[in-house]
């Protein structure tokens, strides 16, 4: 017997997958609760992009750290490690203050935050 296709494999790398803490409340009943957190972690993802990348464009390292900071908690919790260890390392840059780079990282992230979504979009609890 085959395995069921997991929904947040992209190539061969898995780029999210759902938390264990949302799996238990989405099987306690609250499955619609999960579901609207995470279509509210896209749209909250896009748009500290946008302001990441205002930011950067203003050269203002600290912003850049705290948008990158949040983004990357928030990944984290929702299961995107590669997007969050993507804001770990713009986080990093932005301490280091914007020296260069940055703008492929920006670049990198949203490729990340977009492939992630897709994924979230096609699990079960998303999928419309």
């Amino acid at each position: 017997m085959g395995s069921k296709p997991n929904p947040g494999v992209s190539g061969k790398h898995l780029v999210w997958e759902l938390p264990e803490s949302l799996s238990r409340l989405a099987r306690g009943g609250d499955a619609w609760l999960v579901a609207e957190i995470l279509e509210d972690f896209c749209q909250d993802g896009r748009a500290r992009l946008s302001r990441l990348r205002h930011a950067a464009a203003s050269q203002d390292a600290a912003t850049v750290k705290l948008e990158a900071h949040s983004l990357k908690g928030s990944a984290a919790q929702m299961g995107a490690e590669g997007l969050a260890t993507g804001c770990r390392a713009l986080e990093l840059s932005a301490s280091a203050g914007l020296t260069g780079g940055v703008e492929a990282q920006l670049d990198a992230i949203e490729a990340l935050l977009e492939e992630t979504c897709r994924a979230i979009a096609r699990h079960p609890l998303c999928a419309k």
